[in-house]
């Protein structure tokens, strides 16, 4: 009796493993892979997080400082073609056209000095158009050197303060003087939090003359 147990057990030894024993095995090595995967998969997520949190930051940078340059060197050039004299801006609730003292972008104006801009937002996204001051033609959008700097932008808005505050609006020729400060509203096409630039103008009228 005892030879035959012992028989079976050397039987059982020589067979390998039991059916009980590879399922069991299989099912930890899939639990292992699973938790593997999923770690995986969160670092990869993380990592996508902080890539866009990043290129959403440097988009953010990247706008408010070329608003913030432009707007800030604003500077209330007044044309006179000899019968009228009007203020170079444009300030409406969609769209900004100003001169300003600030550098060009890009080699396509021969020479530094005062540009004339308009800020807009479309289907391509926030642009600004620039040519020379002065220009015989301001209006004239052949002349109008256009750059797309922001494609990821939906709209631009745009607020303009004056004695009773905020307005959407500002009719430089009839105030006599720009604004004392320019507030932009910019939202993303990706649906990403809004981002809002104010900027104080330094000088709101000519100087004149002692």
């Amino acid at each position: 009796m005892t030879d035959e147990i012992h028989g079976n057990r050397k039987n059982r030894e020589e067979g390998g493993f039991t059916l009980l024993e590879v399922v069991l095995a299989l099912s930890i090595l899939v639990m292992l892979l699973g938790v593997l995967f999923s770690a995986i998969r969160l670092g990869i997520r993380s990592w996508e997080k902080g890539e866009s949190a990043m290129e959403d930051t440097a988009a953010r940078r990247y706008i408010s400082a070329r608003l913030s340059r432009d707007i800030g060197s604003m500077y209330p050039y007044i044309m006179n073609d000899g019968e009228n004299a009007e203020y170079l801006f444009r300030g409406s609730s969609v769209s900004l056209g100003f001169v300003t003292a600030a550098g060009r972008y890009g080699d396509w104006l021969p020479w530094g000095g005062a540009r004339w801009v308009v800020y807009s937002a479309g289907d391509r996204g926030l642009t600004v158009g620039e040519k020379t001051v002065p220009s015989n033609d301001m209006e004239n959008a052949d002349e109008t050197h256009t750059v797309v700097f922001s494609p990821e932008v939906k709209d631009i808005g745009f607020e303009y303060m004056g004695p009773d505050g905020w307005e959407k609006s500002w009719d430089a020729n009839d105030k006599k003087m720009l604004p004392s400060a320019v507030r932009s509203s910019v939202t993303f096409k990706d649906g990403r939090a809004p981002l809002t630039v104010t900027v104080n103008i330094g000088v709101t009228q000519p100087e004149k003359a002692n």
